[in-house]
């Protein structure tokens, strides 16, 4: 699985702009956050979040990693320079990019070499 500047933790949410149109509770927080529930699939994970983003983006990527690292016996985090919430997307289709060379090992997938 590979997840991309993801919010793993409602709870800032709740507490931005954001809730009035989405109206969560602490509890409804708590319950829907990921960084709080135990992996159901044990399967390897990719945390990909670029050294540009906003604190919170980088947090919340740390944070999952922290608490499912116990769980998942291959999870890694990376973290990408000079990339934020919207350019690390690029880096997925850029031929040879660290990102790309990153999801091929997780799926196994050899590249071939000039």
């Amino acid at each position: 699985m590979i997840l991309i500047s993801g919010l793993f933790s409602l709870e800032p949410v709740m507490l931005s702009y954001l809730n009035s149109s989405l109206k969560l509770n602490a509890e409804k927080a708590k319950r829907n956050s990921p960084v709080l529930l135990k992996p159901v699939v044990h399967c390897p994970l990719l945390l990909i979040t670029g050294m540009d983003e906003s604190n919170e983006f980088k947090d919340q990527s740390t944070e999952i990693y922290s608490y499912w690292k116990h769980e998942l016996s291959n999870i890694n985090l990376l973290t990408v320079p000079g990339k934020n919430h919207y350019s690390i997307l690029e880096t997925v289709a850029e031929q040879d990019s660290f990102v790309q060379s990153a999801i091929f090992r997780l799926m196994n997938i050899k590249t071939q070499q000039p």
